[in-house]
């Protein structure tokens, strides 16, 4: 395994530069420069291990950069001494300078550049990487910060350390709690972006007390990614598990950054109180704020009717539909009972208006015919269930409902609603080229509408992710005012 150290130069001033003595645990350094201090004290620790350091990374602004500067001078001139004192060999030096570099710009190339001789010198070794985040100038803790999470994205171990002189006496500290911080608020970002627990899952599968949130994180992930048709068990038992980890006595810091994190995870899954997008139809706008098109189509395509009846938008009465016929759609169509319910009131629906007489007022293509020219084939059967509920949704009218209905919101409004599911199922169709697309194509004129877009020979330019985001978003927008109007 290869070694290297890296670390921003400070300028040597023997003016400025008094010797100090650092203690940290069973290791004494006694130094004059930032720099050299932790180097020896590296050395120390690695060779007390058995280990050498094989490469030291020295980032030079142009002050220290020329071989003839007093920095660069004093430095070989110390560790020289710590060799013959010590016999512990010293790793090859390589310099870089920031001299080739605008201000705006420093550290910028040279990022790049040292990213590319670890991985060179490394030869696809495992590499340990030791950061020195003492030296160099104010804007260089910022470049180490860039530099650890450039090199940790090559799988490479990196630990940092900086000396401290504040105390009552002076050592040398290690900050790789700092920047386990940071990979862990990364890991909790790629959640809630992206629904991946695999940056989580390493860092607390041994942890009593994250346990059951990383579980509930990784059930609600995979449910997402599966596009499965229920996921209330599992988004449940997340709102369980963030309440109880809220109250965790534990606070441990890599717990309390998790804690820092729940409001975040609550606000991208919209779990704040009196948001009326919550549950299912939190995990839907979420997979689209994360560009999850595919899921959120088929997410919502599967639960939207229970959840009509779960927010009460509708009231149907069992005995107005028949519970055998309820029972048995349910069965037949491996549907709930709530889902079944509402299917057969869109066919109650669609034979109420087959039996009105009345004439469809849209569009121009069809103004003038009957709901019976629309509904039944020529050969006098009934068309598919699938275009009698697309019908019954744009034409919907309280009129048309059966006996024991009660819509419990604008009419107009739930009209939209029901449009808006014929909608999200069409586009899910078209886009996974399913069986009843021969169906939900000869819908497409009736959604001519300036909001609603779809491919055609003449315009597909109009059918993209974006639009499609914006389409379905207007639907749960709708959802939300419908259960606004709700007392």
């Amino acid at each position: 395994m290869k070694t290297f150290l890296i670390g921003c130069i400070s300028l040597y001033n023997p003016e400025r530069s008094p010797e100090r003595t650092y203690i940290t645990g069973d290791i004494t350094v006694t130094a004059k420069q930032t720099n050299e201090a932790l180097i020896e004290f590296l050395l120390r620790k690695l060779n007390g291990s058995g280990k050498t350091l094989d490469h030291y990374i020295a980032v030079c602004t142009p002050e220290v950069y020329s071989e003839d500067s007093v920095t660069r001078k004093y430095l070989n001139e110390a560790l020289g001494e710590f060799y013959d004192e010590t016999g512990i060999s010293l790793p090859e030096f390589t310099y870089f300078s920031t001299a080739d570099e605008t201000d705006a710009n420093t550290y910028n190339i040279t990022l790049g550049k040292i990213s590319a001789f670890v991985r060179e010198n490394a030869k696809d070794e495992d590499a340990e990487i030791y950061l020195d985040m003492a030296g160099g100038r104010r804007d260089s803790f910022i470049f180490i910060q860039l530099l650890t999470k450039l090199l940790s994205f090559y799988g490479y171990s990196v630990h940092a350390y900086y000396s401290d002189i504040t105390g009552s006496k002076n050592t040398f500290v290690n900050a790789d709690l700092s920047f386990q911080h940071m990979k862990l608020l990364d890991a909790v970002n790629d959640f809630v972006t992206h629904g991946n627990v695999t940056q989580l899952s390493p860092l607390f599968y041994k942890n009593d007390s994250v346990r059951p949130l990383l579980k509930s994180l990784s059930d609600l992930s995979n449910s997402i990614q599966l596009c499965s048709t229920d996921l209330t068990d599992s988004f449940n038992a997340l709102v369980r598990s963030i309440e109880d980890f809220e109250n965790e006595p534990d606070n441990s810091p890599n717990v309390f950054v998790i804690k820092t994190m729940l409001p975040l995870i609550k606000k991208k899954f919209h779990l704040e109180k009196g948001n009326y997008s919550i549950g299912i139809l939190g995990i839907v706008r979420w997979c689209l704020e994360n560009g999850l098109v595919q899921q959120a189509l088929t997410i919502y395509n599967e639960n939207i009717t229970d959840l009509i009846m779960e927010y009460g938008l509708i009231k149907i009465e069992s005995e107005s539909i028949g519970e055998e016929e309820i029972e048995a759609s349910a069965s037949k169509y491996h549907t709930s009972i709530e889902t079944a319910k509402f299917n057969l009131m869109l066919q109650l629906v669609a034979d109420n208006m087959i039996t009105s007489g009345d004439k469809l007022p849209f569009p121009k293509k069809d103004c003038g015919k009957t709901f019976s020219d629309m509904l039944y084939k020529k050969s006098g059967r009934k068309k598919s269930a699938e275009w009698q509920f697309s019908i019954a949704s744009f034409y919907f009218n309280e009129k048309y409902l059966p006996d024991g209905v009660e819509i419990c919101v604008d009419n107009a409004l739930f009209r939209k609603i029901l449009i808006d599911i014929r909608y999200v199922k069409t586009v899910r169709n078209i886009i996974n080229h399913a069986s009843e697309q021969s169906v939900t194509n000869k819908l497409d004129y009736y959604f001519k509408f300036p909001e609603y877009h779809f491919p055609s020979h003449t315009n597909d330019i109009s059918f993209t992710p974006s639009n499609i985001i914006k389409g379905v978003s207007r639907a749960i927008e709708n959802i939300e005012t419908a259960v606004s109007q709700l007392k």
